[in-house]
């Protein structure tokens, strides 16, 4: 019983590792591409070192885009604040379904060729902020000027111009309090920059190799540009829930071998009960290594049964999780704690209770069954 239920909360622990996963790589989808090419070298990547016409000819590339990218003072009203500016085209947002997250206002970069601010919600708050349709107050956009310190230039040292908040968007806490949208020319300008990006990002189609395509990529690109996929450019958060998956599997491995030792305990206990029949197998001519064998089975049958129960239950809560959200996230970015179910896990976990009580039933078996077989009955 106690192997079931440690069994069954590994199978729970680890779907609940698979549901953050798969909730991250949604999270950060929307906001970076599968491949990034950056400079390897420098703030800028030349538009001339690449053909990104070809590149859009590769099968299974969605689409192509050029990202200007710059640490920014934003002013509203009477408040300021440090934001990333991120210089995009009209067709960025839907393309990378962050018109999906938009909190407030519309989607649109431009609106009747004026430029528009699309923000995140975290800057809204920090700002206190309101569309410009509601409030009439741009917001003021400080960027640094190439080669101006600002101990010396003071104000000089920036490009300062306002643009009208046209949206709101919501993605997650960190891309929320840091990040503004704008139209590439707004932050070509206000950057002063004459060619070039900070870098591109590749969008693939749904079910493509992303490691085959980007092998096939990188292979035409010069040395001066450096491609990474999106768990590269995020390897901490992916690198930290994998450690913390490692941990825990440690952990619940830990408690499954204290809970075998029941199996050694139950084992030890019903071959001193069965002393007596041990003996009398013997006299009719059973072999020690055939008796043995019969409490090695059984003590792999009671793991086994106990791991297979444990399994079914740990895949019953899963799924009673995904299908009605017993547990809520309270102020999460999901109403229920995600979850899902991998059939390697559950490979994984039924391998563990098997070796580890493939161990304590051949103990018991091997160092006590021979001595009770050997030594006879006294009285």
């Amino acid at each position: 019983m106690v192997i079931a239920f440690v069994t069954a909360a590994m199978v729970v622990v680890l779907s609940a590792f698979n549901g953050i996963d798969d909730l991250v790589d949604d999270l950060y989808s929307n906001f970076d591409g599968d491949l990034i090419l950056t400079p390897e070298r420098g703030r800028l990547l030349e538009g001339d070192s690449l053909d990104i016409a070809s590149i859009l000819e590769i099968e299974g590339v969605r689409s192509v885009h050029q990202v200007l990218e710059e640490q920014v003072l934003l002013g509203y009203d009477d408040r300021q604040r440090l934001a990333t500016m991120r210089g995009v085209d009209d067709g960025y947002l839907k393309e990378k379904g962050l018109d999906a997250s938009i909190y407030e206002g519309g989607d649109l970069l431009e609106d009747d060729m004026i430029f528009q601010a699309i923000i995140g919600y975290g800057l809204k708050l920090d700002l206190d902020a309101s569309l410009t349709s509601v409030g009439f107050e741009p917001l003021i956009v400080h960027a640094p000027r190439k080669g101006k310190r600002i101990s010396r230039h003071k104000q000089k040292a920036f490009n300062t111009e306002g643009i009208p908040i046209g949206g709101i968007f919501s993605i997650n806490l960190e891309y929320d309090s840091e990040y503004l949208l704008v139209p590439y020319d707004f932050a070509k300008d206000i950057m002063d920059i004459r060619s070039g990006c900070s870098f591109i990002e590749i969008l693939l189609d749904s079910g493509i190799d992303t490691d085959a395509l980007r092998a096939r990529i990188s292979a035409d690109l010069p040395d001066s540009v450096d491609i990474k996929s999106r768990e590269e450019k995020n390897a901490l958060i992916y690198k930290a829930n994998e450690s913390e998956r490692l941990v825990t599997i440690c952990i619940l491995s830990f408690i499954i071998l204290i809970a075998t030792f029941n199996i050694l305990a139950s084992l030890t206990m019903l071959m001193l009960d069965k002393r007596a029949d041990m003996q009398t197998l013997k006299a009719l001519g059973a072999t020690p290594q055939l008796i043995e064998r019969v409490f090695f089975i059984e003590g792999m049958l009671i793991s086994a049964l106990g791991a297979l129960i444990g399994l079914l239950v740990g895949i019953v809560l899963c799924f009673a999780q995904q299908e009605y959200g017993l547990i809520p996230l309270k102020g999460g970015i999901v109403q229920y704690y995600p979850v899902e179910v991998r059939s390697s896990d559950i490979v994984l976990v039924f391998t563990i209770v098997l070796i580890i009580a493939l161990v304590f039933s051949w103990w018991p078996v091997k160092h006590l069954s021979r001595g009770l077989i050997e030594r006879p009955i006294e009285g």
